[in-house]
């Protein structure tokens, strides 16, 4: 089966908004709970959700096609067929 490409170079996207997403998340839930307001907590953890959510497809998207992943190539230094 063939999946879609991405249009764009997804490994080229760095870490730190999705990194910073979810510290957003978590701030604004601890936020909440010390304000007692549930749906501060809720949009914290919403926000939290969504991070983790756009890791896991930018990840997913970063390694489709990338025949080297999961490569049983041998390390440097080692000669033969490893597996």
């Amino acid at each position: 089966m063939s999946w879609p490409t991405a249009p764009l170079a997804i490994s080229d996207i760095p870490a730190a908004p999705v990194l910073a997403l979810m510290v957003l998340g978590v701030v604004c839930a601890l936020a909440g709970h010390i304000a007692r307001d549930r749906r501060i907590v809720g949009l914290g953890i919403g926000v939290l959700f969504l991070a983790t959510l756009l890791m896991v497809v930018f990840a997913f998207a970063a390694f489709q096609g990338d025949e080297t992943a999961g490569d049983t190539a041998c390390p440097p230094g080692i000669s033969g067929t490893c597996k």
